[in-house]
Order: C-alpha cells, then structure tokens, then sequence
C-alpha cells in the first residue's frame, strides 16, 4: 500500500482517500493524515462492505481522477 501511496505521489496525486474496513486502524495510524508525504489522505469507514468499487459512491467531490486498487 505504501508503494502504491509513493507512486501516485511521485506522478503528482496529492489527495488521495482510502477505504478502510479490515485492520482500518492500523492503515490510519500508520498513514495518518498524509503529510509526513506532504500529501492528503482521507478514509471512508464503511458500515457494510460495499465491495471494490462500490465504496467509490461515498467519495465526495470526485473531480478528476478515480484509481481503484485492492490490497491483499
């Protein structure tokens, strides 16, 4: 994940949002707000999984860009 975090970094994403379910407090103390990558990273929690795509629909102001990713 963190790869994928510097890469997308390194192409000029500066905002990015994670969807967290399983181990989601771990990803979020561990990436915290984002700028110790001088980035923004937000999370949606979800309530019920909504699968790999579907959490998309509870993004707010999507306005360029949608990279979807699973991480095992």
């Amino acid at each position: 994940m963190e790869h994928n975090i510097d890469r997308l970094s390194s192409f000029g994403i500066e905002d990015i949002t994670i969807s967290i379910n399983y181990l989601g407090d771990k990803i979020r103390n561990y990436f915290k707000d984002g700028s110790e990558k001088q980035i923004q990273i937000n999370y949606i929690q979800e309530d019920k999984p909504l699968g790999t795509i579907g959490s998309a629909s509870l993004v707010k102001n999507i306005t360029q860009r949608l990279f979807a990713c699973n991480e095992l």
